[in-house]
């Protein structure tokens, strides 16, 4: 049995021994790994994603008088918060049982409006937005209704950008908010026969890069690549002819740490790895022998991994692949997203979306 409480997970070091991620590591932002403001001596909290600039909580009003105007600035959480799981996680229902939204293979955040929060829900049949008002009801809108076998798989979002891959299609798509048919254009495509884009994540610590899954369905291999935000190849995720421990990368999520988390098609398993493409760890519950596997895998601040298991829950693990918690909220959970403020985003096989709060407010001195 480990820590976690949970049998059937195995914890890698990068030298592929068993045990805790080295505390050298320098992608690890606690103890004497601190990172320091650009401008001072404290621990950084924010990013300014638009200047790459690692800024503390005293040195944002001093960095917002740069490049001539605050609205040239965007700012995004940096690091690992304190605050601890909740023992009784707050539910909020958004809808339930709506038909158009059963079996969501994909959900994700569009940027906040000053009066509402915006998610958009993908399925085998629509393209959904929800909409949440001042007076706390959600509103939704269709977008797009598909035609056709190609549907969306895999969606992912960051500031406005919105990329996806869809089934039976060889390339990665850009569009906007409101999936207009004029503003589709293709954003990658692979140069090499036979693979196929399957899962996409947006880096938090390389803003601008995407990783992007690929699979090759005659070869039954996986790799993971990373692009410039106009879709140019940058690299591998570890080296190219490198034994992959993983087969089908269907959904991605860079942690805060730095670490890239792959949800396997084949294998059921989600993997760890860091940017040099070693194995910090693997993680599958005990009972998922048969049937689904993961359907997405996302991260919060906390550094936190969020695992949903349409048979099992939201697994939430620790940054080292412990299982802290699982959420049974929500009963066979398809798609999960978290929010700037780590709310979690839930949709369910028959059709439901749920929001959960499942982290403590943040104390005073983390605020």
């Amino acid at each position: 049995m480990t820590p976690g409480g949970r049998a059937g997970h195995n914890r890698l070091g990068s030298n592929g021994e068993t045990g805790e991620r080295k505390k050298s590591d320098d992608r690890n932002f606690q103890g004497q790994d601190i990172v320091r403001c650009y401008k001072c001596d404290e621990e950084v909290r924010f990013l300014c994603i638009p200047c790459k600039t690692k800024v503390c909580k005293a040195c944002v009003g001093d960095h917002l008088e740069t490049k001539g105007s605050p609205r040239f600035h965007n700012f995004a959480f940096y690091g690992v918060d304190d605050r601890e799981i909740s023992s009784q996680p707050n539910v909020e229902g958004i809808v339930d049982n709506d038909e158009n939204l059963k079996d969501t293979w994909s959900i994700a955040l569009l940027p906040d409006l000053a009066e509402s929060q915006r998610i958009i829900v993908c399925n085998d049949q629509s393209i959904v937005l929800y909409q949440k008002q001042r007076d706390g009801d959600w509103s939704n809108k269709e977008l797009k209704r598909i035609n056709g076998n190609s549907f969306i798989r895999c969606i992912a979002t960051f500031n406005s950008r919105i990329l996806y891959s869809a089934t039976n299609c060889k390339k990665v798509y850009e569009t906007d908010e409101q999936f207009s048919t004029e503003a589709i254009r293709p954003y990658f495509t692979s140069e090499a026969d036979g693979w196929t884009p399957r899962g996409i994540a947006f880096s938090f610590l390389n803003p601008g890069h995407v990783w992007i899954g690929l699979y090759h369905a005659q070869t039954k291999k996986g790799k993971v690549i990373k692009v410039q935000s106009e879709g140019k190849f940058v690299g591998y995720l570890g080296d190219e002819g490198d034994r992959k421990p993983y087969t089908n990368p269907r959904f991605l999520a860079e942690n805060r740490n730095g670490d890239i988390c792959i949800a396997d098609g084949v294998s059921k398993k989600v993997f760890a790895l860091s940017p040099k493409g070693n194995v910090c760890f693997s993680y599958k519950p005990s009972g998922i022998i048969s049937g689904y596997g993961a359907r997405t895998v996302a991260t919060d601040k906390k550094c936190n991994i969020l695992v949903a298991y349409p048979n099992d829950g939201i697994h939430v693990l620790n940054s080292i692949g412990n299982c802290l918690l699982i959420l049974k909220e929500v009963a066979y959970p398809t798609a999960c997203c978290v929010s700037l403020k780590d709310s979690l985003f839930v949709c369910s096989k028959d059709g439901d979306i749920k929001e959960i709060t499942y982290l403590m407010p943040p104390s005073p001195t983390n605020q």
